[in-house]
């Protein structure tokens, strides 16, 4: 499992990469803000709560983003504190890869498909509007479906 995701996550830093090449599609480039609300569905529970979001993201080059992420939920299940890389390989389309701890501390893995339904730059100041879905798991069987609305701000 682990080194699996190792794996994938060279992957998407070498697709990046090779897509840097190409054209900057990164909505961030040195910094930014991002807090959006949503829900998840617990796969094992069959249950659903609302979430809300909070990340801090910083732009490593012009397709690879990393940042810090706290999904807060109404229960401890649909709570997560996340290490998250995200690869554009085309313009407004993010794939993310997600490692951190549930509420509980047991060690979670994730992955994820963002789309920027709206994106704005004025001068060196970037807006986005996200969409975004996610599958986070400690058993793949068992996970939480995410899926939830997202806004940033940042340089």
């Amino acid at each position: 499992m682990k080194k699996g995701l190792l794996i994938l996550a060279v992957a998407l830093l070498a697709v990046g990469s090779l897509a840097a090449q190409a054209k900057p599609f990164a909505d961030t480039k040195i910094f930014a803000l991002e807090m959006g609300t949503g829900f998840s569905y617990d796969l094992g529970a069959k249950a659903s709560n609302p979430t809300q979001t909070v990340s801090a993201i910083f732009g490593l080059s012009d397709v690879v983003q990393a940042g810090f992420s706290i999904i807060k939920g109404d229960t401890n299940a649909h709570s997560f504190n996340l290490v998250k890389i995200v690869v554009f390989p085309l313009a407004d389309v993010g794939v993310n890869l997600d490692l951190g701890s549930d509420s509980t501390f047991a060690m979670v893995s994730g992955f994820g498909l963002g789309y920027n339904v709206f994106r704005n730059s004025s001068g060196t100041l970037t807006t986005a509007l996200q969409v975004n879905a996610q599958y986070l798991f400690n058993d793949i069987s068992k996970g939480n479906l995410g899926l939830g609305l997202n806004l940033k701000v940042g340089l």
